[in-house]
Order: C-alpha cells, then structure tokens, then sequence
C-alpha cells in the first residue's frame, strides 16, 4: 500500500491519481486508434472523451459518496477531493456512456461506433482503477475467504489475510480488454465489442462485490453496485438479443 508516491515541496502526489491518470492516458490512446480504424479519423475520439470523462468524473464520485454515505455524512466537504481517492466505475459508467450518446447525437454519428471504439480502451482503463485501488488501499477483499487470501491492507493501513478482490479485478479486466483487442474488426454487427464488454465487465463485478470488506449501502443482501451491474447486464444482453435478430450487413 503506496498511497503517497512522492512529495513536491509541500504537495503530495498520490498514487491513486498517478495510476488513474496513465489509464486514462493510455485508453484514451486506444479509443483514438481505434477511431482512426473504425471512423477514419482519430480527431473525432477527442471531443467524445473530453465530454464522456465529464459526465464519468461526476457519476463516479456520486457513486463512491453514495456507496460510502456514513462516512461522507460526517464529513460532507470531502465529497469534492475526489483526487485523494474515491470514484465508483458503476457510477461512472452511467453518466459516462449518456454524455457519448449526447455527443454521438450532436455529431449525427453512430453511438454503437464510438462504443465498439472505446470499449478495448474502458477495458484497459479499468485495469489501471483496479490498480490504483489495490496502491490506495480502498476496494479491499474481506478477511479469511479462502485459501487464495494474501495479506492486504484496507483504506486504514491495517493489514490481514485478505481475499485479493483488486488483484482479481486487474486480472479481469487485462483478460476483458485481451479478448477486445484481439478481436478488433471481427465482431459481427456495431455494439457488440461494446456488449461483450459489459456482459464481461459487469457480470464480473458482480461476483467480485461478494468478495468486498469496504463499507458500502446495502439493500437487503447485495450492494446497491451490484443491482446497477445486473441492470447494465440485462441491458447489454437484451441488446445483444435485439441486433442479433436484426443483423444486416456486418456493420449495418
């Protein structure tokens, strides 16, 4: 646990924003080439991202105050130093993916296009979140589940047997992003990279949200994360359904 990589003068720089900021660097690379191939031009990603990380930022650190609610209750004012650690990705995603299809609208563009363009790029953004928390210490795995626990700290420094709930999210998301990118260009209609990443993506987090030892808001059983992932499951998979019986040309 690496919380603070280093200081400037009197500043710290954290780790978390460290790693957050190269995945976003190194997906929006991605979405960019990938816009290039798909659309003919990688100027067109700039916009889209500038507008999705927008709505995406606001999202995730409702998310994170939402999911972490006493806490933020208590300290209401902190709910703005989102650079200190603190964005739910099914937050994000949301409010992300809306502030896309605004711009995709405005452009008279195809959403499903700009979608299937910056899913390897979510995907690989995502692996860099699962890393910035396993450095900060939040999203941390419960005590005592298994024989594959390490020893991990929680957002407090304390460390335990631990099941290694950010590790397995890295793993998830490298293997996701692998299956996109290799992929690429052999999907057979538009939305379907962007579909398998959310059935993916999200029906992974699912399960992974078992594992937590975080505080979070429950209702009943699960984590109210965890109703958005099935919601963002059924979605991609009645989407899936619907174009599967439409399909036309390749990418019609």
């Amino acid at each position: 646990m690496h919380p603070i990589l280093f200081h400037i003068g009197h500043r710290a720089i954290y780790s978390y924003t460290v790693l957050l900021t190269l995945g976003l660097i190194c997906g929006s690379g991605l979405v960019c080439w990938e816009c290039r191939r798909m659309l003919g031009s990688p100027w067109l990603a700039i916009d889209a991202i500038l507008l999705s990380l927008v709505g995406g930022t606001i999202g995730g650190r409702l998310g994170y105050v939402v999911q972490n609610h006493t806490y933020f209750v208590e300290k209401p004012w902190e709910a703005l130093l989102f650079w200190r650690g603190g964005l739910a990705f099914w937050g994000a995603f949301p409010l992300g993916m809306a502030a896309l299809a605004i711009y995709a609208a405005y452009k008279g563009s195809s959403f499903w296009l700009f979608a299937d363009a910056a899913a390897p790029g979510l995907a690989l953004g995502q692996a860099f979140g699962w890393l910035a928390c396993l450095a900060h210490g939040c999203v941390y795995g419960r005590m005592d589940m298994g024989p594959i626990c390490l020893d991990l700290p929680d957002i407090y420094g304390i460390s335990a047997p631990r099941f290694p709930t950010q590790v397995m999210g890295i793993a998830l998301s490298l293997i996701i992003f692998a299956i996109l990118w290799l992929q690429r260009g052999h999907w057979p209609f538009r939305g379907f990279s962007f579909s398998v990443y959310i059935l993916l993506g999200f029906g992974g987090q699912f399960l992974l949200d078992f594992t937590r030892g975080d505080e979070a808001f429950y209702v009943g059983p699960w984590r109210v994360s965890q109703f958005v992932d099935l919601g963002l499951v059924a979605c991609a998979a009645g989407l899936l359904g619907y174009r599967w019986r439409k399909r036309g040309r390749r990418f019609e």
